[in-house]
């Protein structure tokens, strides 16, 4: 403690800062501690503000399977969509991380609008390849809700619906997806 704050208290309120401090002085513990403080909320607020994210706290969000799937790929989509160039490989890493068979029906739709929409020409046709089938087996399930904290309010969950204008292709018409059209998964499929 120090003074009547407690490390805790820091951590809770400011896991972000404190994380990337953490990795500055190579202390895992208070990483750990960190990351066992990302819940909702701040991964809401990662999703409105990603340039405070770098690729190993996304990374280890991906991994902690303790938030919904579809917070956590709204945040990959958000964090991406600010260098697309620069971060296209480190995106397929990330959304192999992503357990898609715990995202609802409509959820599916989201992934499979962006991943053959917004990155189709950018996200390696593997990783395509591997979404379109775990879509494509979730769909082919009963629409329950598998995920921990699954968020019912589409208006939150959607990574097409900020502000931002690089999340709306500006030439999506004129493209044409590299990814393939798997079992009849693609943008224009409705559920």
């Amino acid at each position: 403690t120090f003074g009547h704050i407690t490390i805790e208290a820091v951590v809770s309120t400011q896991s972000t800062g404190v994380y990337k401090f953490a990795i500055s002085i190579f202390c895992e513990p208070l990483k750990e501690r960190c990351l066992s403080k990302i819940d909702e909320a701040r991964i809401d607020a990662l999703i409105s503000d990603p340039t405070v994210a770098d690729y190993g706290l996304i990374k280890n969000i991906t991994l902690l399977g303790n938030t919904s799937e579809i917070k956590i790929f709204d945040l990959v989509c958000r964090w991406y969509e600010l260098d697309t160039k620069e971060r296209q490989e480190n995106t397929s890493q990330l959304l192999k991380n992503i357990k898609f068979e715990r995202m609802s029906h409509t959820d599916c739709k989201k992934v499979t609008d962006w991943v053959f929409g917004v990155a189709s020409n950018e996200i390696d046709d593997s990783t395509c390849m591997k979404i379109a089938k775990a879509v494509h087996k979730r769909l082919k399930e009963p629409d329950t809700d598998l995920s921990i904290t699954n968020d019912s309010n589409p208006s939150t969950s959607n990574p097409s619906s900020s502000n931002s204008s690089s999340s709306k292709p500006s030439s999506s018409s004129s493209r044409t997806p590299r990814c393939p059209k798997v079992w009849g998964v693609s943008s224009s499929h409705t559920f």
